[in-house]
């Protein structure tokens, strides 16, 4: 969980949305949280509230990893934020150096990013910019997207929704068994761990397995290439044809090329798109994968 008032010594505790095991739930956070039972009920029946108006960082961030396991979302916030206030994530993509460079200043000019270079691009969520509110995020996005080659995407924190990938060759018994017992599922259209986690499941997982090689991309800000790997069902007269209307010759199509990553067909999908591709691909005989863009 990356937001600027984890600096903070004291933080208010705020509960985003109804917990689907609110019956297992309603103990502990009476308990950990110092609320009276009838107190509890009532927020995990209303599943927006504030649950602490004041707590010391460090006991909260205890606390966390057990109501992220159950299902909780919370978010942990400034003492003085508005109960409802939503916070936002930005992600920018650049087509080119140039328009990198103009993006960075627009951030500089807005005071946030400050740190950020074009290298801070080349990651699978692109460049984020966190933890803005409503009006700042609206104005920043409007600045950037009148900036040639930006592409930006908006995403509510309290509705993001993350899918875990592996950076190592293969993950640990443990983790597996533990994602399974959170009823993670991989049902997305690239080769991830898991997918459909809200924000403290990761956190969770992430602080629970912190020498996996885990790293979670929010959905709304991953992109995809969609790569040939293999002929199908078609012929090569009707392979040719097709990869004519992708702008790709069929000598570069060669199945045997499946051995070196496949052909590339699309790129810059997002989540939903590649999905589709991928659908469509699959219903006229191409052999096809999607993988996500790690840049």
């Amino acid at each position: 969980m990356r937001s600027p008032q984890l600096a903070d010594d004291a933080v208010q505790v705020v509960l985003l949305a109804r917990c689907r095991q609110a019956s297992l739930v309603a103990g502990p956070l009476a308990q950990h949280f110092g609320l009276s039972a009838t107190r509890a009920a009532a927020l995990l029946e209303e599943g927006r509230g504030i649950i602490a108006a004041q707590m010391p960082l460090a006991d909260v961030r205890k606390i966390l990893p057990l109501f992220a396991a159950l299902g909780l979302q919370v978010a942990v916030r400034p003492v003085d934020a508005a109960v409802g206030a939503e916070v936002y994530d930005l992600s920018l993509r650049c087509l080119s150096e140039a328009s990198g460079r103009a993006a960075l200043g627009a951030l500089h000019r807005f005071g946030v990013a400050r740190r950020a270079t074009l290298a801070s691009f080349a990651t699978p969520s692109g460049l984020v910019v966190a933890d803005l509110t409503e009006t700042r995020a609206k104005a920043v996005a409007a600045e950037l997207r009148a900036v040639p080659g930006v592409k930006v995407t908006v995403s509510a924190q309290s509705t993001a929704v993350y899918d875990l990938f592996l950076s190592r060759s293969a993950p640990s018994a443990d983790l597996r068994r533990h994602l399974r017992l959170l009823g993670c599922l991989n049902a997305g259209p690239a080769k991830a761990l898991a997918t459909g986690l809200d924000r403290m499941t990761l956190a969770h997982v992430l602080s629970r397995f912190p020498q996996a090689g885990l790293f979670g991309v929010n959905q709304a800000f991953q992109r995809y290439e969609l790569r040939l790997v293999g002929r199908g069902r078609l012929s090569s007269r009707e392979l040719s044809d097709f990869l004519a209307t992708r702008g790709v010759g069929a000598w570069q199509a060669d199945p045997a090329l499946a051995r070196d990553g496949g052909t590339v067909l699309e790129s810059g999908l997002s989540r939903a798109a590649a999905g589709q591709f991928l659908a469509d691909y699959t219903a006229i005989g191409l052999r096809a994968e999607a993988e996500l863009s790690l840049t």
